[in-house]
């Protein structure tokens, strides 16, 4: 998941969490992000389970440790 922009592993993100929860990410972003993100969800085919558990894996310490600095 190194390799991906930071675009891709949220669309890979969101593909992974589903239409109910990526919705409420969506809701979150500005115009112009929801635009580029849904493009790229768009032009996302398959992906690799590793790259999904990868990113995943990823989102959920980031989103810890932002809970955890704020």
């Amino acid at each position: 998941a190194g390799a991906l922009t930071g675009t891709q592993k949220a669309a890979i993100l969101c593909l992974a969490l589903g239409a109910e929860a990526s919705a409420r990410i969506l809701q979150q972003l500005g115009p112009e992000d929801v635009e580029q993100l849904s493009r790229e969800i768009a032009r996302t085919g398959m992906v690799p389970g590793e790259t999904v558990d990868a990113v995943t894996k990823a989102g959920a310490m980031a989103a810890s440790t932002a809970l955890f600095v704020a």
